[in-house]
């Protein structure tokens, strides 16, 4: 089974947020190195996401040249 080579991560979702997942995708060895691009409108999200090995943090709304830029750098 073919993992995803990125996770675009929103960290505001109403059933499980986001740092609920990460956390829970750094315990699955299978997951765990998968780079993860947070977003979220919340001001603080970029100091939240610090310690959680992530590998950039966007604010919502999002530029979509950034966005695109991050992805080409992670996946290539």
């Amino acid at each position: 089974k073919r993992l995803p080579d990125l996770i675009l991560l929103v960290l505001m979702m109403p059933v499980k947020d986001g740092y609920k997942f990460r956390e829970e995708q750094v315990e699955d060895a299978r997951l765990a190195n998968i780079p993860v691009v947070a977003m979220s409108a919340d001001r603080g999200a970029q100091a939240k996401t610090q310690g959680m090995g992530v590998r950039h943090s966007l604010r919502k709304p999002l530029e979509l040249e950034e966005l695109l830029r991050i992805i080409a750098e992670i996946c290539g």
